[in-house]
């Protein structure tokens, strides 16, 4: 069994594949300052883990059934 181990800096490339999202969109996001905590080492961006994780937690709204139901239509 191959244990995968979950590093807390990643790299662009990483966080592409981590958020489902393209990795021009994310250096896009990384140039303009929108994706947060986002720092340069060495000329190479990291993004950290834990504190991204924390704030897309802090952004999650709950969803009513209703809500839900209205998609369908």
């Amino acid at each position: 069994m191959k244990m995968e181990i979950q590093r807390r800096w990643m790299s662009p490339v990483e966080l592409s594949e981590y958020l489902g999202l393209s990795l021009g969109h994310i250096r896009n996001q990384l140039a303009q300052g929108g994706i947060y905590p986002a720092v340069k080492i060495g000329g190479v961006w990291r993004i950290d883990r834990k504190q991204l994780d924390e704030d897309l937690e802090s952004k999650i709204v709950p969803t009513t059934q209703a809500q839900v139901s209205s998609w369908d239509n």
